[in-house]
């Protein structure tokens, strides 16, 4: 499943709102049985992304840093 939300945010808004917004949707999927990637993207090109792989499934759209990212621990690039 792909999900986008766009927003009128402002930028600053966005800078704001990621980190609550990540925390929400990864307490949600935390309490699933399922394997999941995050990533948030704002106008200003930051990246929040959180991610909780499984062994037996191959997350499409993952880069290589993005599976480094421990899983339970969000990120802020840029």
């Amino acid at each position: 499943m792909d999900i986008r939300i766009v927003s009128s945010l402002t930028a600053d808004d966005e800078r704001l709102m990621a980190p609550v917004l990540l925390k929400a949707i990864q307490q949600t999927l935390d309490s699933l049985p399922i394997a999941y990637l995050v990533r948030l993207e704002r106008s200003d090109a930051g990246i929040y992304r959180d991610n909780r792989p499984d062994d037996d499934m191959e997350l499409l759209y993952a880069s290589p840093a993005t599976l480094e990212v421990p899983a339970s621990h969000a990120h802020l690039d840029s």
